[in-house]
């Protein structure tokens, strides 16, 4: 579903971030991205989605060459990512913040999609008419994830999704990404608690300074000592 290859991505024309990249994510699976902070986890998510430019490599999704499209034609594609930090509209309610997810592969917010939601995510439906503003960190974080759901996305990146979340608010969320995968949903996550990305995850790549420096089935990875390298000996 989604193709990396040797994308490279650079900030002020001297900081190499990305340094040939590549990675794929196949339809109904969830890859893991792993590593360190600062490795370029988050930036790899962005430059997928066109929210920063490539100085080099391709990027696949589905087939379609969608290395130097728009954010907007991504999303439009069935491409979606949950931003890092609770990133939703704070001034409007939270049903509104869900209708606006559904505009992502339409053209006009489709309520039928709503009950849905609410059935996963019951603490938005007690406060639907909230504005979002109101809600507690972690309610913020639980919208924008069921923001990047509604939006029925045939790619799905969560960047940090378990942030000022409870444990087992956390196991919900992996848990429904478990449920689209089965559906067919690709999922590229990241996330800083590894153990449980490995536990709901097929495959991983871990990152250290902007490059992969391994891959491999999650179950395998779980404490070994690539991934210990990867996190406190910078690969």
């Amino acid at each position: 579903m989604l193709k990396i290859n040797n994308a490279e991505v650079i900030y002020n024309r001297v900081i190499l971030v990305l340094k040939g990249l590549t990675l794929e994510v196949p339809q109904g699976k969830i890859v893991a991205l792993l590593g360190a902070n600062g490795a370029g986890k988050s930036t790899t998510l962005h430059a997928v989605s066109g929210l920063i430019a490539k100085r080099g490599g391709t990027v696949r999704f589905a087939g379609q060459d969608i290395t130097n499209a728009t954010p907007r034609d991504i999303v439009r594609a069935g491409l979606v990512q949950v931003l890092e930090g609770h990133r939703i509209f704070h001034p409007l309610t939270v049903e509104d913040n869900l209708l606006i997810g559904t505009y992502a592969r339409a053209r006009r917010g489709d309520r039928s999609k709503l009950e849905a939601m609410y059935a996963l995510f019951p603490e938005l439906a007690e406060r639907r008419q909230q504005p979002a503003s109101r809600l507690s960190g972690g309610q913020q974080q639980i919208l924008a994830v069921a923001q990047g759901i509604i939006a029925e996305p045939r790619l799905l990146m969560l960047d940090e999704p378990s942030g000022g979340l409870a444990p087992l608010v956390i196991d919900r969320i992996l848990d429904v990404a478990g449920s689209l995968a089965r559906d067919g949903v690709a999922i590229l996550l990241v996330e800083q608690l590894v153990e449980k990305a490995l536990a709901h995850a097929d495959r991983c790549y871990l990152m250290a300074t902007g490059r992969i420096v391994h891959e491999g089935l999650a179950k395998e990875l779980a404490g070994s000592d690539i991934l210990h390298s990867a996190y406190l000996g910078g690969g």
